[in-house]
């Protein structure tokens, strides 16, 4: 044990009167609980297909009424914070369309609420017709759309459902609601070889976000994690192509989310998901709460207890996590998912950390190319600037060797560029600043005491 480190510890924990203004307000930042943001409402159990990878049991019961939609929101609205402006609410299912009336009940009902409402469905797009078309357009809502890709590929996974979702999504773009699309991709071992073809017939028809995300808990072999590798690398010469273009806001979420977090070693500082933070929250059908939306249709024992993100964060489930090369891109998986695999919500399946360490040297040369280009992506844009904030801090601050009042300095001007970026800047990287900053600061007011009594 560092008795320094001890000793700086002890009294960070005991008062921050030692620190700025700043790093109290830093510290506010990261330990006050967040505010309630969002609610999944799973309006209807009932889904019109049987999805050959679907995580949700099939049944013909559980269909919301306006009521019991109406009291969630209005409860919700007792726990938001007095000066929020913003709310967001997510139609889940089932397949939430089957519940139409409720779906557009609730958007109804908020629109008698003074707040700033944002709304998604996450739908497999089937049953969309030209009256939802007409009455959404002028409302603030984003759909996800479950499509896989080609016809083929689609086919395959969901139904035989290409033509119907595919003539639908082009009459959203053509009511100009292009950029409230985002697809869902889900890519399973026997399809990943079509995987790049799948993301560009997507792409060509006019979405410009898409999700691809292997299906962790299925049985991945080397082969085809290879083929997945070498997919994701033409799929990523592509994205780094498109990102340059100014008349397209491409993003596909996993090259997204590799830029933000393969840069550095987050592992501590970043959150799994959402789970126990406060910040939404899911009901289903008959107004029952979870604390995952995946729990609605899970059958299994759980803790729930244990699923609290702030009895995991910064946990590792294996030693070997602690070595592993791609720790940095990994947020080891979905807790339901990993819990139904090994009984542990931190561990995840055995093809999650394969493909996690397969894919890490792609994910490492995407972020070192997307660092470099002048885009005006939002998401890129806003990941640049912390990483920005981050490189100045580590070189100037935290891993510097010049003496302690060039330190100050730069601590100084480091509050500036914070407060200058506020409202951009990432939990995790708040996280990131405040834990270093205060033990930084702690040890700069030792000295200092120390030199003080040296004089004396």
């Amino acid at each position: 044990m560092n008795p320094i480190l001890d000793t700086v510890n002890k009294k960070i924990k005991e008062d921050f009167a030692y620190a700025s203004d700043f790093i109290r307000s830093l510290h506010r930042e990261v330990s006050t609980p967040p505010p309630l943001l969002a609610l999944s409402l799973h309006v209807i159990k009932t889904c019109n297909l049987s999805c050959r990878y679907c995580f949700e049991k099939q049944t013909d019961e559980g269909k919301m009424d306006i009521e019991t939609a109406c009291r969630i929101v209005d409860e919700a609205m007792k726990k938001i914070r007095p000066n929020q402006k913003a709310f967001s609410i997510v139609f889940f299912g089932g397949e939430p369309l089957l519940n139409w009336d409720v779906v557009k009940g609730v958007i109804d009902h908020c629109g008698t609420i003074p707040l700033s409402f944002s709304f998604s469905l996450t739908t497999n797009l089937t049953v969309f017709n030209d009256e939802m078309l007409y009455y959404l357009r002028t409302r603030n809502l984003n759909f996800l759309v479950s499509f896989d890709g080609a016809k083929e590929t689609h086919d395959k996974n969901r139904c035989n459902t290409y033509d119907i979702v595919s003539a639908n999504l082009r009459k959203i773009i053509d009511a100009g609601l292009k950029r409230k699309i985002y697809c869902r991709m889900t890519v399973m071992p026997d399809t990943v070889s079509s995987l790049y073809d799948d993301v560009r017939h997507i792409y060509g028809i006019g979405v410009d976000g898409i999700a691809f995300l292997p299906c962790y808990d299925k049985q991945w072999t080397k082969k085809s994690i290879d083929t997945y590798v070498d997919q994701l690398k033409k799929l990523s010469e592509f994205y780094l192509q498109e990102l340059q273009f100014k008349d397209r806001n491409i993003s596909f979420k996993i090259i997204d989310d590799f830029f933000v977090s393969s840069f550095s070693d987050f592992s501590s500082f970043s959150d799994i998901c959402t789970i126990g933070t406060g910040t939404w929250a899911s009901f289903d059908s008959e107004g029952n709460e979870e604390i995952c939306h995946r729990l609605h249709y899970f059958d299994k024992e759980i803790d729930r207890e244990s699923l609290l993100l702030k009895n995991r964060l910064g946990k590792l489930p294996k030693e070997e996590c602690k070595s592993c090369k791609a720790i940095s891109i990994c947020n080891r998986g979905c807790p339901i998912e990993n819990f139904e695999y090994s009984h542990s919500c931190i561990e995840p399946t055995k093809s999650f950390c394969k493909i996690m360490r397969s894919v890490f040297p792609v994910a490492k040369e995407i972020a070192e190319k997307v660092a470099k280009i002048e885009t005006n992506s939002r998401i890129i844009s806003v990941f640049q600037k912390n990483r920005f904030l981050k490189e100045y801090f580590d070189t100037n601050i935290l891993f510097s060797d010049k003496g302690i009042d060039d330190i100050k300095l730069s601590i100084v001007a480091f509050e500036e560029m914070l407060l200058a970026n506020n409202g951009i800047i990432l939990q995790s990287f708040y996280k990131y600043f405040f834990f270093h900053l205060a033990h930084i600061t702690a040890m700069v007011k030792m000295i200092n005491r120390r030199e003080t009594n040296d004089a004396k």
